[in-house]
């Protein structure tokens, strides 16, 4: 498909192995969702092939959301630049959501997206027990 129009990407990799993005229709409404399995520190690869594979340009987003709060400490990190730096070099906004809101994305997305600045960064949360291994 050929996107004409706007739409919002979130992006989820918060899951060990996988990394899942949805683009989100004006209306809240799901337009195309995938996951890849794999390492998360891949998921710029995975975005890339998400992007090639949906034939959406990057100029179609208007917004990312990133699942926050959960996941592991690189996989969350990466995930964080990664939309951080498309958004701010897009000059569009971004967002943290949730696991709930990822899975089950409505027009209240919309609506934060449309209620947020652009230039508004994330800061990665993390969640997990430390593990530092020597």
């Amino acid at each position: 498909m050929n996107w004409m129009y706007s739409m919002y990407l979130l992006i989820n990799a918060a899951v060990h192995g996988n990394v899942s993005f949805t683009l989100l229709r004006m209306d809240g409404t799901c337009a195309e969702q995938k996951t890849y399995s794999g390492q998360n520190k891949d998921v710029i690869l995975h975005l890339v092939d998400f992007l090639q594979e949906t034939k959406i340009e990057k100029e179609a987003i208007a917004g990312i959301g990133l699942v926050e709060g959960v996941g592991g400490f690189t996989s969350t990190r990466i995930a964080t630049l990664i939309a951080n730096t498309f958004a701010y070099v897009r000059r569009i906004p971004v967002l943290g959501i949730s696991e709930v809101q990822f899975a089950h994305p409505t027009n209240k997305i919309v609506l934060q997206f449309v209620n947020q600045s652009a230039g508004v960064l994330l800061h990665p949360t993390y969640s997990g027990e430390p593990n530092i291994r020597m």
